[in-house]
Formats: structure tokens, sequence, C-alpha cells
């Protein structure tokens, strides 16, 4: 983005016809008109656009109030993705104690199996 400061001129343009009737009409146009410091600021054909300072300093406002919000959503972000890794870290663990405790139980199963075959063979005396 460019930008150029400078103040806004006021000038005052007369014009004077006199036409047939050796009658006198005066208009007066009021121009404004931006100096520019610089000597070509512009390309030829260029297209520019003017605004106040009042509305340049409301979009610098704006753009820095979304600079500040995004920068806030990306905190959130990142929070939210270190948060989401240790839920995701929780949930391998608990995986892994309910693989254990699987086994455990099985383990449990087949011995107290083991524990009744013998305990039947030995009462059919």
């Amino acid at each position: 983005m460019k930008i150029t400061d400078s103040h806004i001129k006021k000038c005052i343009e007369e014009k004077i016809i006199i036409d047939k009737k050796m009658r006198e009409h005066r208009w007066k146009f009021e121009r404004f008109i931006v100096p520019l410091n610089d000597k070509h600021p512009f390309e030829a054909d260029e297209s520019v656009k003017v605004i106040s300072h009042k509305d340049y300093q409301k979009i610098e406002k704006t753009f820095l109030e979304l600079r500040k919000n995004n920068q806030n959503l990306q905190q959130q972000i990142e929070i939210l993705n270190q948060e989401n890794l240790t839920l995701h870290e929780k949930v391998d663990d608990l995986k892994r104690f309910l693989e254990e405790q699987e086994e455990v139980i099985k383990h449990l199963h087949a011995n107290s199996n083991n524990d009744n075959s013998s305990k039947k063979g030995w009462f059919k005396l």
C-alpha cells in the first residue's frame, strides 16, 4: 500500500464571459486540489482514491483490532491443539490400561478354569 501525505487546498476559479449583447456573466467554481510532494508518486492512468484522515484512522484501528483478534484466535487454536494432544495421550493411556486389565482377566479366568478342572478331578474318587 502506497500512502502519500498531503493537505487539501481550496482554489476559487472565476470565469467571466461576455455575450453578444455585452452582458457580463460570472461563474465561480470552488476546486479542491491535492498537492503532491513527490514529482511522480503515481503512474499514468492509475486509479487513485482519496480518503480523509479520520477515515484512515478508522481503517487503521479496524486493522489493528483484526490483527489482535487474529493473534488471539491463533493462541486459542494452539491451546486447543495442546489440550487435544493431552486428551489423546490420556485416551491412549486408558486403552493401554484396558488392554492390560483384559489380559489380567483372561489370565485369571484361565487360572480359575484350570483350578476348577483339577478340583473336579480330585472330587471324583
